[in-house]
């Protein structure tokens, strides 16, 4: 599992999430999310999605990203692994390819229905050796 932890939120999912550099906490953020996201089994990608997000800061650069891995959820497309490829935070620019399941195990392997990664206290912060943030997601 990656540096990342679910937290209890009243309403909806959140993840805490920490990386030694930004590079690392967009790669532990994808990996949180298809947590949430999917049962536990586990499949093989039998496609890619690859795809470039700018930003105009990091913490929006971040949501971006872990939008179009939700965007692939919403369309019925189970993300199984998830990549960065490339990130930097000035400019804040990522570029990402998303590992997603054979159609039929999709539906199978869905496990919540999440609506948005919200902008609710994204903030990433540094703390002694690592940077972090807390993501919050729309049920």
């Amino acid at each position: 599992m990656g540096n990342f932890t679910e937290i209890e939120h009243t309403a909806d999912y959140a993840l805490r999430v920490w990386g030694i550099d930004y590079a690392d906490l967009l790669q532990s953020a994808g990996e949180g999310l298809i947590y949430l996201l999917l049962t536990g089994e586990q499949a093989a990608p039998v496609q890619w999605a690859e795809y470039v997000v700018e930003a105009p800061d990091p913490a929006a650069l971040l949501q971006r990203a872990l939008r179009e891995v939700l965007h692939q959820a919403q369309e019925g497309r189970a993300p199984v692994t998830f990549e960065v490829l490339e990130a930097s935070q000035e400019p804040p620019r990522a570029r990402c390819r998303i590992g997603l399941a054979a159609a039929d195990q999709s539906h199978d392997l869905l496990h919540r229905d999440l609506k948005a990664v919200t902008y609710h206290d994204l903030a990433i912060r540094r703390e002694q050796e690592r940077l972090t943030v807390t993501l919050t997601f729309d049920t």
